[in-house]
């Protein structure tokens, strides 16, 4: 979906018919086209084996649509959970960006351990 319109369709549906009497006052600042790029190269690498180290299992890359310009999401097997470099691991059960959202502590523990060991190997990459 355009970003434009989606923008537009989002102000429509807060300010047309807000609940309890309550003025919504919203506009678009500016908007980030959708982007996809080939998961391989040194980054990618280090990405992948920090969240071995982190959760003792292979991963293997999926394509997801985030709302976040900057993230690769990597899917860990059998599970289906999926892993993020930064910490988060989003899984359906999660609800995440809900009201009630949660994250079991022992899945954020092994992401804690997956961020390190990718801090560590980017740390190593060369630079150039």
């Amino acid at each position: 979906m355009d970003a434009r319109e989606a923008g537009r369709l989002i102000v429509k549906k807060l300010t047309i018919k807000p609940p309890y009497g309550v003025k919504v006052t919203a506009k678009i600042n500016g908007t980030t086209p959708w982007w996809t790029t080939d998961p391989e190269g040194p980054a990618f690498e280090a990405a992948r084996g920090a969240l071995k180290a982190g959760f003792g299992k292979e991963t293997a890359m999926v394509r997801r649509g985030r709302h976040h310009r900057l993230r690769a999401a990597v899917r860990r097997s059998p599970q289906g959970r999926a892993l993020h470099p930064d910490g988060r691991v989003p899984n359906p059960n999660t609800q995440a960006h809900s009201e009630n959202e949660s994250l079991h502590l022992g899945d954020w523990v092994k992401a804690m351990r997956s961020t390190i060991h990718l801090y560590d190997a980017l740390a190593r990459l060369p630079r150039g």
